[in-house]
């Protein structure tokens, strides 16, 4: 993480919001400008399962800039692109490989270890169960944290913020 947090490749600071947004990433690669609520600090994306669709992700201080500077410079309708273009998922491995080797980060690495370093901080922070597995959207089976309890999105917040 320290590799990351001080380096200023542009790739790096993708890889930086995977690790606190838990996003997947071809997640990372699907989402849009008009996903990104940057006054209020949400993303709303996501894929794969009923769960993990249109989820909202509260965006951690760490990474404002680098969504701020993402929107400022995207001239795409994605957040995050390549050269103008949608990133594939291949292109993304490439530029996560390349960005690796960069910083000396081991290479056995894949993009998904960034979405579970996400879930370590938040877990190592004492994060509420069930705002990592919303925030990383996975089905929840508590009937009674699922069907009969609301979350505010300030709440959610406010858990993520517990992560340094």
């Amino acid at each position: 993480m320290d590799k990351l947090r001080g380096s200023e490749l542009i790739f790096a600071k993708i890889m930086l919001f995977q690790c606190y947004t838990g996003f997947r990433p071809k997640e990372v690669c699907n989402l849009l400008l008009g996903d990104v609520d940057a006054a209020d600090w949400f993303i709303v994306g996501g894929m794969k399962t009923e769960s993990g669709r249109n989820r909202v992700v509260p965006i951690h201080p760490s990474i404002r800039k680098t969504v701020e500077e993402a929107i400022a410079n995207s001239g795409t309708e994605f957040l995050f692109n390549h050269n103008g273009r949608q990133f594939s998922y291949a292109k993304y491995l490439e530029e996560f490989r390349k960005c690796c080797c960069v910083l000396g980060i081991d290479e056995k690495h894949s993009p998904h270890d960034c979405r579970k370093q996400f879930v370590t901080m938040a877990k190592n922070a004492n994060v509420n169960e069930y705002a990592i597995k919303r925030i990383i959207g996975h089905a929840i089976t508590d009937l009674t944290e699922n069907v009969y309890t609301d979350r505010s999105k300030e709440w959610f917040m406010s858990e993520v913020c517990k992560i340094p």
